[in-house]
């Protein structure tokens, strides 16, 4: 085990907050936030949104008309949609001294923000345990979950009382 000694050891430049848009992310962001102050950190704030649900076998949204309904085009509008509520979302919560970036990621949301962490050297990741799943009696957010067991780096998982 690595015993940390002195200041120097517990500041990171890179702190990641992936935000859902419910309560509890946040309140992540808020400590992110004042992590980022404290550490003089680069703070990525991430949305990963869902992709347009395509089934094989004439059922779901791939089997409606593409003359009627583009799929691609409805997946953009949702990725812009997210990424305006994103921004707002930092342009409240975020001084502006605090160097920061959002990003819009689209697929399984664990996997994207551990893989975006990685890419980005991320040192730090704050994330709330649970999110817009609605499954309170589970211990932890299967999200969270995800990226805790498989993050390279330390995870701070913010608990918020109810």
């Amino acid at each position: 085990m690595t015993q940390l000694s002195g200041k120097e050891n517990l500041m990171f430049k890179k702190i990641l907050c992936p935000v859902d848009f419910s309560a509890h992310a946040h309140d992540a962001l808020k400590i992110s936030v004042e992590l980022a102050l404290s550490c003089d950190s680069e703070l990525s704030v991430i949305n990963v949104a869902e992709p347009v649900p395509v089934s094989i076998g004439g059922v779901g949204m791939a089997s409606v008309n593409p003359q009627i309904f583009n799929v691609a085009e409805y997946q953009k509008n949702m990725e812009d949609a997210a990424f305006e509520q994103l921004q707002k979302l930092c342009q409240e919560m975020i001084p502006d001294s605090v160097n920061s970036n959002i990003h819009i990621l689209v697929g399984h949301a664990g996997e994207n923000v551990v893989e975006f962490a990685g890419q980005q050297s991320v040192e730090l990741i704050v994330l709330s345990t649970h999110g817009r799943t609605g499954l309170k009696r589970l211990l932890l957010g299967s999200t969270a979950e995800y990226i805790i067991r498989h993050a390279s780096m330390p995870v701070l998982s913010v608990r918020i009382k109810e």
